[in-house]
């Protein structure tokens, strides 16, 4: 019989396992992800990319300076994007967001990188359990334009069993230091 972990439990034992990494492991690991991003088509077309500031060991973004980067601010209890600019400031969870803050719509993005705390083969993720993303994602799946959605994580936080409900959106690639799933 398989058990199925809860997601609180799937949160917590996932999360627990990418805080063991060491800045080395992470690193490399981050390089190999990296690599897999770049290798796609759909990256190297894009030309404004909404990325996010790792926290909590997630995979290190490496930034190419011929892409415009945006990152995720939270204002009202919903995720915007802003330019990403060189003055950071910490803000909500720690997370490093520009102090100058100026919006774009998420439509105007051609890629948005997400990140995970767990992943399945059927493109579902985990996150923190606090919805900006899900809220998000769920406003844009079924816009007529919208960017591509994909999550970047490493591979040993894929979880073998479906844990989704009706509210979770799939995405549309998974890119992991090992494999990319879509």
């Amino acid at each position: 019989m398989i058990q199925t972990l809860s997601k609180s439990d799937i949160r917590k034992n996932f999360l627990d396992k990418r805080l063991q990494l060491s800045f080395a492991q992470r690193f490399a690991l981050s390089k190999k992800i990296h690599n897999n991003l770049i290798k796609q088509s759909a990256y190297r077309k894009s030309k404004n990319i909404g990325i996010f500031m790792p926290i909590q060991n997630e995979p290190i973004l490496f930034l190419d300076h011929r892409k415009i980067n945006y990152v995720p601010v939270i204002k009202n209890e919903h995720l915007q994007y802003c330019y990403l600019r060189k003055l950071l400031a910490q803000k909500s969870f720690n997370i490093l967001e520009p102090i100058k803050k100026e919006h774009v719509q998420v439509k105007k993005l051609n890629l948005l990188i997400v990140p995970f705390i767990a992943f399945n083969e059927d493109l579902h993720r985990v996150g923190y359990g606090k919805g900006y993303f899900d809220r998000l994602l769920s406003l844009i799946v079924h816009q007529h334009y919208r960017p591509k959605i994909w999550g970047i994580g490493y591979q040993f936080q894929i979880y073998q069993n479906s844990f989704q409900d009706k509210s979770d959106i799939r995405l549309d690639k998974i890119i992991t230091d090992r494999k990319i799933y879509e």
